[in-house]
């Protein structure tokens, strides 16, 4: 499962639930893995089109997400605000995981950004914000479980990245 809240481990080495802020368990390590895959596109070819962006979704097919309490509290707990009083959905932990990605490969290469194809059960825009640094692509005729006709889920996301309070980020269509 993706367990995307996994931050850090307390006094006996279990997950520690209270924790929402350190970044050493899935996030750091996915992290690491998708800004080493960029760094080797950018020395084999540093104006390529594989060297502009890495990404991070989920695997294909509905990839099984962790559902657990700590997953759930993201948005209420997490660090998007104690305001929210809502469960985190699929889009907002998806999402949580790429601005993580997008935060670290800005750290490293400012130009760069991260992909994230909006699809099948997260293909609806999260609640959280989404990182400037971030090329979503929608796919509005297919593969989405969201109700919205196609053009809808495109108006939907034109909204989101125009009130994204972290500025606009890139919108692309599959």
């Amino acid at each position: 499962k993706h367990h995307y809240t996994y931050h850090g481990l307390n006094a006996s080495g279990q997950e520690d639930p209270q924790d929402y802020t350190s970044y050493d368990g899935l996030i750091r390590l996915f992290a690491e893995w998708r800004v080493g895959v960029l760094k080797d596109r950018i020395q084999r070819d540093p104006d390529g089109a594989q060297a502009q962006a890495v990404g991070v979704g989920p695997a294909d097919g509905g990839s099984p997400h962790c559902v657990c309490e700590k997953c759930r509290d993201l948005l209420r707990k997490g660090p998007y605000g104690l305001f929210l009083d809502q469960d985190a959905s699929i889009p907002d932990r998806v999402f949580h995981l790429s601005n993580e990605v997008a935060k670290r490969v800005m750290n490293a290469y400012t130009d760069r950004y991260v992909n994230l194809y909006a699809y099948y059960d997260h293909a609806a825009p999260p609640t959280i914000p989404i990182h400037p640094q971030t090329i979503v692509t929608v796919c509005p005729r297919g593969f989405q479980m969201t109700g919205f006709f196609g053009e809808a889920l495109v108006d939907e996301w034109i909204d989101k990245s125009r009130r994204n309070p972290w500025g606009r980020f890139k919108l692309g269509a599959y």
